[in-house]
């Protein structure tokens, strides 16, 4: 019997398989930023060019979304159900509400674990249940949205952070509406909600802090293809 050289195709298919595997099997999830591709080598301990080959055909399947500069998350084939759907919302009124968020919301996260009382994080739970309460109504939906993060600066117990929430609602809620309408996105919202309410009651600043950034890097990169 003669040794069959296994040839890279193969190679290819395999490690496609294993990573569309974990996604499937949600041993990733959503949001999760998938490890580099010198990384991913050298643990199937493979070449960067057959990761790159398995990372483009899971890309094709909209399995994983890519941005320079961010890297590879696993995504959600279902936002991309709907052919050319776009929403009224510019990759720079995007980036804008991140600004704003961080520049107010991160400091109200680190101020949280000094001030925040059990009340606020009531507050926090139920504003989050008032999302899973209304996630057939967009509208409402965002809305709810927008108190979340608003209970989240309310554990700052800082005014001027509240008035700043406050001042832009309207503003707000209508780019959460747009973002919220990308078919099939309440799931990984609702989920990373979640986890931010149980980092924050923990007041695991650090922690908090880094879903944030993932969330927002992934929005950014799975938005990509909706902004108009």
């Amino acid at each position: 019997m003669e040794i069959v050289k296994i040839e890279k195709k193969n190679l290819v298919n395999e490690v496609y398989r294993q990573i569309r595997e974990m996604i499937l099997s949600k041993s990733w999830n959503e949001g999760e930023k998938i490890a580099s591709e010198n990384k991913l080598a050298a643990q199937f301990s493979v070449s960067r060019v057959v990761i790159r080959e398995a990372l483009q055909r899971l890309r094709s399947e909209r399995l994983i979304v890519t941005r320079q500069g961010m890297g590879s998350f696993v995504s959600n084939p279902q936002n991309y159900a709907v052919p050319d759907a776009s929403i009224a919302l510019t990759e720079q009124a995007f980036i804008s509400l991140m600004e704003f968020r961080q520049s107010v919301e991160y400091s109200a996260i680190e101020l949280s674990a000094k001030y925040a009382t059990e009340e606020d994080f009531d507050r926090l739970r139920n504003a989050l249940q008032g999302m899973r309460d209304t996630a057939d109504d967009i509208v409402q939906f965002s809305n709810n949205d927008f108190d979340f993060h608003y209970a989240v600066v309310c554990c700052s117990h800082n005014e001027f952070l509240k008035r700043s929430m406050l001042c832009n609602r309207e503003l707000m809620v209508s780019i959460l509406m747009e973002m919220n309408s990308v078919p099939a996105s309440y799931g990984f919202g609702l989920d990373m909600h979640e986890e931010i309410t149980k980092s924050l009651c923990r007041r695991d600043v650090k922690h908090t802090l880094k879903l944030y950034q993932r969330q927002t890097e992934y929005n950014l990169t799975r938005l990509a293809d909706f902004f108009k």
